[in-house]
């Protein structure tokens, strides 16, 4: 399958199973932005804003809870925290830690 949508290149991708169990591929881009994409259908899912300049990490974990997050590392000195049920940035740290503007806390 070939996933179609960023407009310009892709730098990373992870993948992740939802708490129902359903397959996601998480990609980062050249164009500032993160997609989430269900591989069996090869349908966009969502398309997160939030980096100034490409973003070339992403990683994925599960919380106590159960609930997955998408974490992107960007060219612009972030790493931000994504909720994917919402699609909402959770928190935004610059490369050197310190903690800018979170849509609500979170502890690591």
């Amino acid at each position: 399958a070939t996933l179609k949508g960023h407009t310009e290149y892709v730098n990373a991708v992870a993948c992740y199973t939802t708490q129902a169990g359903a397959p996601r591929v998480v990609s980062g881009s050249h164009d500032y932005t993160l997609k989430i994409w269900d591989p069996e259908t090869q349908k966009l899912l969502a398309t997160l804003k939030g980096h100034t300049y490409d973003v070339n990490a992403v990683a994925s974990y599960t919380t106590q809870a159960g609930a997955v997050r998408v974490v992107s590392g960007s060219w612009d000195g972030t790493v931000k925290v994504w909720r994917t049920s919402d699609k909402a940035r959770t928190a935004s740290q610059t490369a050197g830690g310190t903690k800018v503007a979170p849509a609500t806390s979170t502890k690591a």
